[in-house]
């Protein structure tokens, strides 16, 4: 079996809606509500560079690396995770990851040392797709030859294991390692 696991709020603890608020001393909305989101979105398609999502992301450009660093230094796993995969490996099953997420991905991996329970990352900034189209499922599908009966995904956004399913992955919404672990 070939397992595809989201990565943030799924494997990694994601610092944006708590650490970043709690650092900069403001609510996420109010943080936002001067940002240009779709500079997230371009991030995170490889479309742009982080310093064109700098400049677009707000005014002074300073925001988005104040926000990037706050991010960085708070990564970790989410308790469980590194465990369950261990068990999914030794098993004998293929762990991939399917990340909506920008270049950030590689200093992710190394603060958390995600890479030694992964045999392929797929990330959006390289896939140039994001969860849930389509073609974001289908070519790490392809790449690893693997039909979608094969496929287990595990992801925390409803939207994206519906897209999943339509495609005939199994999808699986995670909550927590117990309760991903007990449906597996």
């Amino acid at each position: 079996m070939t397992y595809f696991f989201d990565v943030m709020s799924t494997l990694i603890y994601d610092p944006f809606l708590i650490d970043v608020p709690k650092e900069l001393n403001q609510d996420v909305r109010t943080f936002l509500s001067d940002k240009d989101r779709y500079a997230w979105i371009d991030f995170e398609m490889g479309n742009i560079d982080e310093a064109e999502f700098a400049r677009r992301f707000s005014k002074d450009g300073k925001q988005a690396y104040i926000m990037r660093d706050i991010i960085w230094a708070n990564y970790r796993w989410i308790d469980g995770m590194k465990e369950l995969l261990i068990s999914l490996r030794e098993q004998g099953h293929t762990i991939c990851t399917l990340s909506n997420y920008p270049t950030w991905y590689h200093e992710l991996d190394r603060r958390v040392s995600l890479s030694p329970f992964i045999d392929r990352h797929f990330v959006s900034y390289q896939l140039h797709a994001r969860k849930p189209n389509k073609k974001a499922y289908t070519i790490p599908l392809n790449t690893m030859k693997c039909s979608p009966k094969q496929a287990i995904f595990i992801d925390d956004r409803k939207e994206n294991c519906d897209a999943a399913n339509e495609l005939g992955i199994r999808a699986i919404l995670f909550h927590n390692a117990a309760q991903l672990k007990e449906e597996l």
